[in-house]
């Protein structure tokens, strides 16, 4: 007569399976929550330009705290690399109130808002501007096509990427994501694209 039942090695053998499992897992949190972070922070960065493009389609007019409405011109996106060490952590939502399509200064343009990575995705940041001659950006939609204005653009491309990547991991071109803007409107993110810097 053989009797139905579960062995002391058994339970023991489910244990460590289990065991060995939630070892992996929990020694791998850390990265998988840096990798979420750069997910979230890519896929924010082009619902932003999708959000500066319906702005600049919808001809949206900017109501100031005191009541006063500006007429504009048209909306962006800017983006300064310059002096953050290759280090740099936020943007700028922008309305071009000067038709010069690009930002120019607080004076001459409307911060509509300021992403602040930090807040949002601590531990990501922008690494660089692909296929931009200069280390700033401004990525303009007018109205009423919009028509799309890539400051700074290389004379042969065609769209612009912006490349964000992991503090922890600097040098590593595997852990990036890139938002590229082309020309003709379509905005586009893709993950760990592989540039030589």
């Amino acid at each position: 007569m053989s009797e139905k039942g579960i062995t002391l090695v058994e339970i023991l053998v489910v244990i460590f399976i289990i065991a060995a499992l939630l070892t992996i897992l929990v020694s791998d949190f850390p990265k998988i929550q840096r990798q979420f972070a750069l997910s979230r922070a890519t896929y924010k960065f082009a619902q932003d330009l999708r959000k500066a493009q319906d702005m600049a389609l919808s001809g949206e007019e900017i109501k100031k705290p005191d009541g006063t409405i500006i007429s504009v011109k048209g909306y962006g996106i800017y983006i300064d690399n310059r002096g953050n060490n290759g280090n740099n952590k936020e943007y700028k939502i922008y309305a071009d109130l000067d038709d010069n399509a690009r930002y120019t200064s607080e004076a001459e343009d409307y911060t509509v808002n300021t992403i602040d990575l930090n807040k949002d995705a601590p531990g990501v940041y922008i690494k660089d501007l692909y296929m931009i001659d200069n280390n700033y950006v401004s990525i303009n939609f007018n109205p009423p096509n919009p028509a799309i204005s890539i400051s700074n653009l290389s004379a042969t491309a065609n769209r612009a990427g912006i490349i964000f990547g992991l503090e922890s991991d600097p040098e590593n071109s595997i852990n990036t994501r890139t938002v590229y803007i082309w020309k003709s409107g379509l905005i586009e993110a893709r993950n760990n694209e592989t540039f030589k810097f």
